[in-house]
């Protein structure tokens, strides 16, 4: 019986823990953080409070991204504390290492798969991506997609992703990007328009949501001031591009790690079935 240890980062391991638990596999899970886990042992799951009370197992599933900052995993916990137990593992799956931790894995022999590097994990992740910025748009507006006019900057997968999904809905939807390949390729989408990334400055007067997805600094005087006072504006680039000033009155809401918030079981699902493959392997 396969046998894994899944290190909590959010409620998407729950659900990988669960789904490779029903495909038969043993599997412990331990929580790093301060705060308690959602989770019970119903499932037949072994929970564990620290890494020292973990039993050896041959997989390691560490959250997807492992660590923001290369130093703290994310839910909780210190990567040096997992480096230190590399010994007891012989596979570990993880997103986007550190350059140390890969080092430290290799030299403890263990196979080390990165998620974030196979693309059909990553296109999957950012439907599950788009479909949690859809679900933002539906909470925070209270407003039909029929009635809104909704900017994206940038068209790479997520963007595509969530085009796609709001044209289905009916919303008015404008694309703003650098490349005219990719202009072409929103209209063809069915997009309202597609007009060039940063876009004119009367451009974005009636938008009522403008999503970015491009991991750039944007000016808010050359560009966001012109959106309606009541806008509201959803980041889901990663790291800190867009910057309000104290008199904006547009709202930003901040969009990480979405599959998690919103889609957490496909996610984790996600995550289980690419673990079961790799295993195969």
């Amino acid at each position: 019986m396969p046998h894994a240890l899944v290190i909590y980062g959010d409620t998407r391991q729950w659900y990988a823990a669960k789904a490779l638990k029903q495909a038969g596999w043993q599997v412990d899970l331990c929580h790093l953080g301060e705060k308690n886990a959602p989770i019970n042992d119903r499932e037949g799951i072994s929970l564990y409070p620290c890494l020292s009370a973990c039993p050896d197992a041959p997989f390691l599933l560490l959250p997807i991204p492992m660590t923001k900052d290369g130093i703290t995993i994310v839910g909780g916990g210190e990567v040096a504390e997992v480096e230190a137990r590399l010994h007891r593992h012989k596979n570990v799956i993880c997103g986007n290492p550190t350059s140390h931790f890969q080092e430290a894995a290799q030299a403890h022999q263990c196979e080390m798969w990165d998620l974030l590097e196979k693309e059909e994990y990553v296109a999957e992740n950012a439907i599950l991506t788009a479909e949690g910025a859809l679900g933002m748009l539906l909470t925070e507006t209270g407003q039909s997609p029929r009635r809104l006019h909704v900017g994206i900057f940038g068209y790479g997968r997520i963007a595509q992703a969530l085009s796609k999904r709001l044209v289905m809905l009916g919303a008015k939807v404008t694309v703003f990007a650098r490349r005219e390949s990719a202009q072409n390729q929103a209209k063809a989408d069915g997009v309202f328009d597609a007009l060039p990334f940063p876009p004119p400055c009367n451009a974005l007067q009636n938008i009522n949501v403008l999503y970015n997805t491009v991991p750039a600094p944007i000016s808010y005087a050359q560009n966001l001031a012109y959106m309606p006072e009541d806008g509201i504006i959803i980041e889901l680039a990663s790291g800190k591009n867009i910057l309000l000033p104290p008199h904006a009155p547009q709202r930003l809401l901040l969009g990480g790690g979405l599959p998690g918030k919103y889609m957490y079981q496909s996610a984790g699902q996600l995550i289980a079935e690419y673990v079961l493959e790799l295993a195969k392997k």
